[in-house]
Parts: C-alpha cells; structure tokens; sequence
C-alpha cells in the first residue's frame, strides 16, 4: 500500500516518512464493483475514498427520487467532499457509489485529522483542493442559473464527447447537468432537428455544435 500511496499520489511530496507509514498501516483497501454503494447519505464519515483505478460518483436524491450528480473522482483523486465532513464533523449529506469497477484505499478519519496536523504542506495541499471545489460549484451555480438547458446540453456534450460520439442515456446526462430526463430529451430532440446532432440507441453523435 505504501508504494501506491507514494507512487499514485504522491503523498510523500506532503508527508514525513513517519505519516506515510501511519496512513499504509491504518487504511483500508477497498474493491467496489459498478454500481455499489460505499457510502449513503446521513450515514456517518467511514473514511477518505484515495481512488486507485476506477470512478467513484457522489450524487444526492430528490424527493421525487431523482438521482443528480454533484461530484466524480476518478483514479488519483481523493474524495475531497469526505475531508469537508471530517473536518467539520458533520455526516455525508449525499451517496458515493461506483461508477465504474473501482479500487480504492479507505483512510481512517483519525489518521486523517492527525497527518493533516502533523504536517502543514500537506494541510496547505488540501486546502488548495477545497479552495478549487468551491471555485467551481460557483462557477457551476452561476452556469446553471444564467445559461438555457440546450447552452448547457451543447456545452455537456461537447466536453464529454470522445471522437465526437457521446455513449450515454437521456437519464444519466439529465443526473449530470441537474435537470430532468424529459427536459433534456426535449433539447435533445430540438438539436436533433436543427441537424447539430445524430442519435442512436444510447448514443449521441455530434455534427456540427
């Protein structure tokens, strides 16, 4: 665990030799298959999810029941949304579950709080995380309340498309730009029409966004 812990995150650019030692002993490897749940909400902080290989989606429910995504960590990452709750004491306010086949190593909270004090680079390094996290969840509030669905669909579809094809459900594009799954079929439909786009079953080709 330790040569992942230097190897994938770099930590001992942030830790003493003695953290390092402290995180490997302490923590926890996990393996998650697609789509299972490693936390729910209101469930109390179990750990700091450091992704290995895989994706995690942190995402909260409606009343209605519908998913929207808030948070993805992909390989390399640290959960930074964990450290806000250890940090605050306050529980998971949303789920996390596996988006993809994941491994990951859970860091025990009290580890967690003691690294932090112990060394102030890595504290600093973490604060920069955060720092980022709100920088862009007010970009993201000023995006969601200042641009129209099909300005937010165009720019989703744009960002996520690999070779100009999009392999994804009306559903789970709607978790992802916090709308509904008629609203974006409807715009969907309406780009459709215009020719921007081709579609087929579960995917979205891009013509001429």
């Amino acid at each position: 665990m330790k040569d992942i812990l230097v190897n994938v995150f770099g930590l001992n650019n942030y830790l003493d030799e003695e953290s390092i030692n402290l995180v490997a002993e302490t923590s926890q490897e996990v393996t998650l298959s697609k789509g299972e749940l490693i936390q729910r909400s209101q469930d109390d902080c179990n750990g700091i999810p450091f992704v290995v290989e895989g994706n995690l989606r942190l995402y909260k429910l409606s009343k209605q029941g519908r998913e929207m995504n808030i948070h993805r960590i992909a390989a390399g990452e640290i959960c930074i949304l964990a450290t806000l709750c250890i940090f605050t004491d306050i529980d998971y306010d949303f789920s996390v579950a596996a988006e993809t086949d994941t491994k990951l190593i859970l860091v025990n909270p009290m580890t967690f709080n003691t690294i932090v004090e112990r060394n102030p680079k890595f504290n600093r390094f973490i604060i920069s995380l955060i720092s980022n996290k709100l920088i862009n969840s007010l970009l993201l509030h000023e995006k969601v309340h200042l641009s129209s669905i099909e300005e937010r669909l165009t720019e989703y579809l744009v960002e996520n498309a690999s070779n100009g094809v999009i392999r994804k459900t009306h559903e789970e594009i709607a978790c992802d730009i916090g709308s509904s799954r008629v609203v974006i079929s409807r715009a969907i439909a309406k780009l459709r029409k215009e020719n921007k786009i081709t579609t087929q079953r579960h995917e979205i080709h891009i013509n001429q966004i």
